[in-house]
């Protein structure tokens, strides 16, 4: 019997797997494991399940079993910016930056969200909110005097 393994993971591009474990039979036959065989299906985070078989020259057989968990992690921080105008119709938008999660996906945002009210001078505050597939949120701010 086989002590199964665990590894954690941030995306399943970064999934490392170990070498099975060298197995002999009774007779001192080193056996070849057949596999891989991949159970699991991840589309942000959870559990996959990697299965090794070794069958002896009689049939019987042994699992080695490697189980991957991905775990998200949140993504950076992203740095505000800000923008001085005369008035309130001069207002541009910057486009808002390219963020991308853990493995490389790029993330779409929400917004712009716009609080505050000028009605001669003061600050304008534009939000633009980045999600990941597992809640993770992070948030652009824009603010404009």
């Amino acid at each position: 019997m086989f002590t199964p393994s665990h590894a954690v993971v941030d995306c399943y591009a970064n999934i490392i797997l170990p070498s099975p474990p060298v197995v002999t039979d009774n007779c001192g036959v080193t056996l070849t494991p057949t596999g891989p065989v991949e159970t699991g299906s991840v589309l942000c985070e959870g559990d996959i399940t990697y299965t090794w078989t070794y069958t002896d020259c009689e049939g019987n057989t042994q699992d080695y079993v490697h189980t991957v968990t991905i775990e998200y992690s949140p993504f950076p921080a992203i740095p505000s910016t800000t923008t001085v105008v005369d008035c309130y119709a001069n207002i541009i938008l910057p486009s808002p930056p390219v963020v991308t999660d853990n493995c490389g996906v790029t993330l779409i945002p929400s917004g712009p969200v716009e609080t505050g009210s000028v009605l001669c001078e003061g600050d304008i505050t534009y939000t633009w909110t980045y999600t990941d597939c597992e809640g993770n949120t992070q948030d652009y701010v824009h603010i404009v005097t």
